[in-house]
């Protein structure tokens, strides 16, 4: 019999923004700024591979994984009239000429937060095709995009490459 003890100690809440997401730009990772509504998703590839032996049950393994990682991300003109970096990197992916190889981007996720220790056993990396649609639509709003990463094999689990907060930009809860 297993006694419930439903005291934590020494925890505190994880928070839904403390989560990183970065794309490969030229050889270097950039941080997607202005980032809400990560959401990575992982399904199951699997095979049936039942027998007489499972007596009519489903044996199912799993051979491998889809992932997809959704987020939603601000415009942020600069004085250019460019966007910043990383939202740039994303629309050339979208664009009609980025086909076959040059429609993949490299991207990373992770936790990220807002104090403390990140965990250094939750950060994911992989590479993904980009699908990106105007957000926001109404009369007097931010603009944003909505952007959704389709991986292309297996996501691969890194090290946690988040080292803090640039002091001038530590988030206050």
């Amino acid at each position: 019999m297993v006694t419930y003890d439903p005291s934590i100690e020494d925890s505190q809440y994880g928070f839904s923004y403390e989560y990183g997401v970065d794309i490969e730009i030229a050889g270097a990772w950039q941080a997607i700024r202005r980032i809400t509504g990560v959401d990575p998703q992982v399904t199951p590839v699997t095979v049936e591979a039942a027998t007489y032996d499972d007596l009519g049950s489903p044996n199912s393994p799993k051979i491998g994984e889809n992932w997809t990682l959704g987020f939603q991300v601000q415009q942020q003109r600069l004085a250019s009239g460019s966007f910043t970096e990383e939202v740039e990197a994303l629309l050339a992916l979208a664009e009609p000429d980025a086909v076959g190889e040059l429609a993949f981007g490299r991207f990373r996720w992770y936790d990220k937060p807002a104090d403390g220790t990140p965990n250094p056993d939750h950060a994911f990396e992989g590479e993904g095709t980009v699908q990106i649609t105007r957000a926001q639509t109404g009369n007097a709003e931010i603009g944003s995009w909505t952007v959704s990463i389709t991986g292309r094999g297996r996501r691969k689990k890194i090290a946690n490459p988040f080292t803090g907060w640039v002091e001038e930009t530590v988030p206050t809860p």
